[in-house]
């Protein structure tokens, strides 16, 4: 989704920067002076090769999937993996190249420990800013164990950034779920996604079923919404794949092609500039 997309590039801009501050703060240590810009660039474009390994690493390790990116033991095992990994190869490059005018091999490990400081602390800063943020309002149409699972998921996780403010089930139930009123009656589906300001419509039902459903959704298509299939929508917040739920429904999969394009856009263009940069360096 778009919001995601945008989510993940904060994520990366903030370890770029976390990045070059630990560069910036061990020239200040390691000198005990403000840093020339003589001394800042001799040290700077060494590093930044090892940086773009760094961020590359990080990348096909998934720690800028949002799901994983909460700062408990996983991801702190997995980030502490990456570490060593980007760590070894720095200490090789930095070993292997000929010699410079300059000393980087020390500076090397106080950089990289002054990093996984400022590294934590920007993504436990990171999470907090998407707990107090505003919320993606979201609509829930048709009840089966995906929906109870995803409702407990986000509940558990406000960081994720969903708040569902109403299900809408064609059999109408005595009891909400988790505080969440559900209704049966879809026909002011429209009204009910303006009032409600939803940003969001996840569907849970199957539109080939109801036409009642399918109707309400057409006269929809003018808002400014998403759309988006309980599959589709479990696995992006979740991580996983509903089994169950995997084979219904997917009419709707195509109503965000803008959203994708964009993606799309944004995620080939920095593959492209990783690799034309990989090659240079190469």
């Amino acid at each position: 989704m778009y919001y995601r997309t945008i989510k993940k590039l904060i994520l990366l801009t903030g370890d770029v920067a976390m990045l070059y501050s630990s560069l910036y703060i061990t020239l200040l240590i390691r000198y005990w002076s403000k840093p020339g810009l003589d001394l800042w660039q001799k040290h700077c474009w060494l590093f930044t090769i090892i940086f773009i390994v760094w961020i590359f690493i990080f990348y096909i390790a998934d720690l800028y999937n949002l799901n994983l990116a909460v700062n408990n033991i996983r991801f702190i095992m997995l980030t502490s993996r990456c570490i060593i990994i980007a760590g070894l190869f720095s200490v090789i490059f930095f070993y292997l190249i000929p010699q410079f005018d300059i000393a980087p091999k020390t500076n090397l490990f106080l950089c990289i420990a002054i990093f996984i400081i400022l590294f934590f602390l920007w993504r436990k800063f990171f999470n907090w800013i998407l707990e107090i943020s505003p919320k993606n309002n979201i609509i829930i149409i048709g009840i089966n164990q995906q929906v109870y699972e995803l409702i407990e998921e986000l509940n558990k996780n406000a960081r994720l950034g969903f708040n569902v403010l109403l299900i809408i089930n064609n059999k109408q139930i005595k009891h909400n779920i988790n505080n969440i009123p559900v209704i049966s009656d879809m026909t002011n589906l429209k009204k009910v996604i303006i009032d409600y300001k939803i940003n969001t419509v996840v569907l849970a039902a199957d539109p080939r079923e109801s036409h009642t459903l399918r109707s309400a959704l057409f006269q929809c298509m003018s808002l400014q919404i998403n759309y988006t299939t309980l599959p589709h929508f479990y696995e992006n917040v979740t991580g996983k794949i509903p089994v169950k739920a995997i084979n219904e429904m997917w009419f709707l999969e195509n109503l965000n092609k803008g959203e994708k394009k964009f993606f799309n856009i944004v995620k080939r263009s920095y593959d492209i500039i990783l690799a034309l940069l990989i090659f240079i360096i190469t």
